[in-house]
């Protein structure tokens, strides 16, 4: 999905037919899989290499404002 398909008040077409099973299957699997997404993120060279040093706001002013 790209952005132009989430609009102000809906999807700009209709969800493909058989969509909820696979959402389903995602959902169940999830929880059993956060270490293995969180690993893909925090242990991923290229991740980390383009993502670092990007936010310039300190963890204290993110922690203070949550």
């Amino acid at each position: 999905m790209m952005t132009s398909y989430f609009r102000i008040g809906g999807l700009a077409l209709e969800p493909p037919r058989g969509w909820q099973a696979p959402v389903a299957k995602f959902i169940a699997g999830f929880p059993n899989r956060v270490d293995e997404y969180e690993d893909l993120l925090t242990k991923n060279p290229v991740w980390v290499r383009r993502t670092k040093g990007s936010d310039t706001r300190r963890s204290r002013t993110c922690w203070t404002r949550a």
